[in-house]
């Protein structure tokens, strides 16, 4: 759930709308514009371990590459592979 802060006092608190709305703040009854956008998830994408052959289903965002330490045997790889 995504939270906004207030920008005179800083208070933040989750809400579950989206869109633009005219907002309250629940501590310094400040009024402020809000834009709220729901993100997707990254999808799950299977990684193998080029060691151990340990597979992993891992959130992984962007298309650049990672660092991973397998879980199985603690080596450190990039994925994708260069």
């Amino acid at each position: 759930m995504p939270t906004i802060s207030c920008p005179s006092c800083g208070y933040s608190e989750p809400v579950d709308l989206h869109g633009s709305y005219l907002v309250k703040c629940g501590r310094c009854q400040q009024e402020f514009a809000a834009v709220i956008v729901r993100r997707i998830p990254p999808p799950q994408v299977d990684v193998v371990c080029p060691q151990c052959g340990y597979q992993e289903s891992l959130s992984l965002g962007g298309s650049g590459k990672v660092q991973i330490t397998c879980s199985q045997c603690n080596l450190t790889f990039i994925f994708p592979s260069p």
